[in-house]
């Protein structure tokens, strides 16, 4: 009997290879660990484009403050630039100057509302973390 012969009736008789097995496990595991890496790129980056948006809409002089949708594609638009309010007409072929809005006639709530800082808030909750460890280590010193 031939070497080949034996190692086929081995691989017919139902026996695993264990090696294999092992390799394949080894294998579906880096494709969790790539796929894992893909999405945690993807998240970051698309986070860290947004922020670069947003960080140039922030310094822009120019800032929409609310828009209405009113058909297909279309839209009424209340900007401000520097001081001055606008209402502008928004489609896919173009843009409309329609009027400009005086301050009076803009709500007090609509205006420049502030934005939550999660670095005040962190900042926050740190220092009372802090204090009240603080306390704690005091109470253990005086015992």
């Amino acid at each position: 009997m031939s070497l080949d012969y034996i190692i086929c009736l081995q691989s017919q008789s139902g026996e695993r290879d264990w090696s294999s097995t092992l390799g394949m496990i080894g294998q579906f595991f880096l494709l969790i660990i790539v796929f894992g890496v893909i999405l945690f790129l993807a998240y970051f980056s698309t986070k860290w484009i947004a922020s670069a948006r947003m960080g140039a809409r922030n310094n822009s002089v120019l800032k929409l403050i609310s828009s209405m949708p009113v058909g297909s594609g279309n839209s009424i638009q209340l900007i401000k630039v520097g001081e001055k309010y606008f209402l502008i007409g928004v489609s896919k072929e173009n843009v409309t100057y329609i009027t400009e809005v005086d301050n009076d006639d803009i709500p007090s709530d609509n205006i420049e509302k502030p934005k939550f800082s999660f670095e005040k808030y962190f900042r926050e909750c740190y220092n009372k973390f802090k204090t009240n460890d603080e306390k704690e280590s005091g109470k253990k010193d005086k015992k």
